[in-house]
């Protein structure tokens, strides 16, 4: 009985901790919001990784409404349609696009100047 006492122990311990390590905020982001990014479906496709970067026609920024404002959102959109001479214009939001943590998408469309 004991033994089993113990190996509960250690594993509600690993479980407590590597949950912990999941949940915690990140700083990613150069406007200084927690956990925005701009999401890329293709990002890990080795078949694109040596090929040139298709222009957009929309992007899709992730985050947790909890660490960042709106305000830091429309910035990071702005600056990754002017990349391409293009400007946001904001068209949806989803919940189906990006991952746990940042489970909101903004979606922008990058229309010419």
């Amino acid at each position: 009985m004991r033994l089993f006492s113990q190996c509960s122990y250690v594993v509600l311990t690993a479980a407590l901790l590597l949950t912990g390590a999941c949940a915690g905020p990140n700083e990613a982001g150069r406007e200084g919001g927690k956990n925005v990014f701009v999401f890329d479906p293709s990002e890990f496709n080795r078949d694109t990784f040596s090929k040139p970067t298709v222009i957009p026609d929309s992007i899709t920024i992730c985050y947790n409404k909890s660490g960042t404002t709106a305000a830091k959102i429309a910035n990071m959109a702005v600056k990754e349609c002017a990349k391409y001479n293009k400007t946001a214009k904001f068209e949806d939001q989803s919940l189906l696009v990006c991952p746990l943590f940042t489970p909101v998408g903004a979606i922008y469309r990058c229309v010419a100047n």
